[in-house]
């Protein structure tokens, strides 16, 4: 601040131009307090529009996702749709069931039938006796109310269609089908004593028609997999 004083003691012009300096200066102040504020303001914008372009990003992720599984099909009726002005909803697959596998590996009854038909010359021309002591015990799970183990043991021929129907399990193996057949190798297929069928996946990659099991022990069947329990 410039003393009153010192003002007055200025020719008339130099007060003028003093004065005109002042104001030039307040002016600017206030001209680049306004500047701060439309910056301030500019930054919260920018900020507001990188998260909406975030958030777009992510949808389209989403979106391209969907797609993709939907397939080729799926996506030209959302190209379509998009074009149009329309939504598209993407329906997610029904879930599928857990514990069905002969849904999933259904054979045609023709085909079965066909297979089980075998020429004599195929059979064995003796039929050994199983070893004493050694036994395969298959346990499947299941939600079918009855379950019927078809199967050929040792060679000693197939059993007559639907096959020995299998027991309800015990506290060791609650809820599912149980049968002990004498033997040492075992090939079968399960049904549910009807058209249902449980066999090997023909598009797993399997090269086999029935299941087998090569040695005595305690076997699970489960969702089309045998595995070695003891």
């Amino acid at each position: 601040m410039v003393p009153d004083g010192a003002i007055k003691s200025l020719s008339p012009e130099a007060r003028r131009i003093f004065r005109e300096a002042q104001d030039n200066i307040i002016e600017l102040n206030k001209s680049r307090l306004r500047a701060l504020d439309e910056l301030k303001a500019a930054r919260q914008k920018i900020a507001e529009l990188e998260g909406k372009l975030e958030a777009a990003v992510a949808e389209a992720s989403s979106a391209t996702a969907q797609l993709q599984q939907l397939g080729p099909a799926s996506s030209q009726r959302a190209a379509q749709a998009a074009a149009a002005g329309q939504p598209f909803s993407y329906a997610a697959p029904p879930a599928r069931q857990a514990q069905q596998p002969a849904q999933q590996y259904q054979p045609p009854a023709q085909q079965y039938q066909h297979q089980q038909a075998a020429p004599p010359a195929q059979q064995p021309a003796q039929q050994p006796a199983p070893e004493s002591g050694a036994s395969i015990t298959i346990v499947y799970e299941t939600g079918w109310n009855n379950a019927h183990l078809h199967y050929n043991a040792d060679g000693r021929g197939w059993t007559s269609s639907p096959g020995v129907r299998m027991e309800n399990g015990n506290q060791q193996f609650p809820d599912k089908k149980v049968l002990t057949v004498p033997g040492r190798r075992l090939e079968f297929v399960i049904n549910d004593g009807g058209n249902d069928w449980d066999k090997p996946n023909p598009y797993g990659g399997s090269k086999l028609s029935n299941y087998v099991v090569e040695e005595p022990g305690v076997y699970r069947l489960r969702n089309g997999k045998v595995t070695r329990l003891a």
